[in-house]
């Protein structure tokens, strides 16, 4: 199923407002089986009996052509109460051209790109995201919990164990995690580079946001969040790049009672 999308027009006036632009079908909606299980068990005391059923996602995807690469947008609903975002990246690597150079593929190439084809070489770049969530989890009002592991001492044959410590995030400044944690702001600000996301000439943006430094406790929280990576190009990119993907995975902790893909249907699948 394609449906219809709304997109923000790129004006690089900080003064004009955003444009609202249509675009017609634009989203596909699909279900698809990904050949895993959703959950299985196999009892060695039961005469070889198992369980099991098979995956199958809720997706919409759309698909953007920005300059030279093609990026796919998923957002995946997963049978056990997640959410999966995906990105794709695929398409052609800008390249440049170079003159006869000493040394072959492998060699004592360049620092900054990689000879793909006969004097074409590909130069490193990278690639970023970010993805604005506002979080209603049970309700307007929430309160981020950051957890960690501590390992400490145990008696006995065990050396240590770990158990999960917690706390509140309570203000916008100590809330901008780094590496696989996240930056959690206020709810009214939509894009991480001001009103006008594409083509801005000034400042304003997630620095903005923050100075008035809100607290987070019980507040309506909105999750923002970069993923990238750092694209070292290689031989086998060239002529097309093959798909590379980044991803994170938004997952329920003790909201349900017991697992929620318990009474998935048994495969194969029957039309209702």
């Amino acid at each position: 199923m394609l449906l219809d999308g709304l997109v923000a027009a790129a004006i690089p006036d900080p003064s004009a407002p955003v444009v609202p632009l249509p675009l017609p079908r634009v989203m596909g909606v699909f279900e698809r089986l990904t050949g895993s299980p959703a959950w299985r068990h196999y009892e060695q005391f039961a005469g070889g009996l198992y369980e099991g059923r098979a995956e199958v996602e809720l997706v919409v995807r759309s698909i953007a052509q920005v300059g030279n690469y093609d990026y796919l947008l998923d957002w995946i609903f997963t049978q056990h109460g997640g959410m999966r975002v995906e990105v794709g990246l695929t398409g052609i690597n800008a390249v440049k051209a170079v003159g006869p150079r000493n040394g072959q593929r492998g060699g004592d190439g360049p620092r900054f790109s990689t000879l793909v084809a006969p004097e074409l070489e590909a130069p490193f770049h990278s690639h970023h995201f970010n993805f604005r969530l506002d979080l209603d989890v049970d309700g307007q009002n929430n309160t981020f919990l950051l957890g960690k592991l501590k390992q400490r001492p145990a008696p006995g044959p065990r050396k240590s164990i770990w158990t999960l410590t917690e706390r509140a995030i309570e203000s916008e400044s100590e809330g901008r995690l780094d590496h696989d944690e996240s930056q959690w702001k206020d709810a009214d600000e939509r894009f991480a580079a001001g009103d006008t996301p594409n083509q801005h000439p000034g400042a304003p943006g997630l620095s903005q946001y923050i100075r008035d430094n809100q607290g987070l406790i019980d507040r309506d929280i909105v999750l923002w969040l970069t993923v990238g990576f750092h694209h070292v190009t290689q031989a086998e990119d060239w002529p097309v790049l093959s798909r590379e993907h980044l991803s994170f995975e938004l997952k329920p902790s003790n909201f349900f009672d017991r697992n929620p893909a318990l009474d998935l249907r048994r495969a194969p699948f029957k039309r209702r």
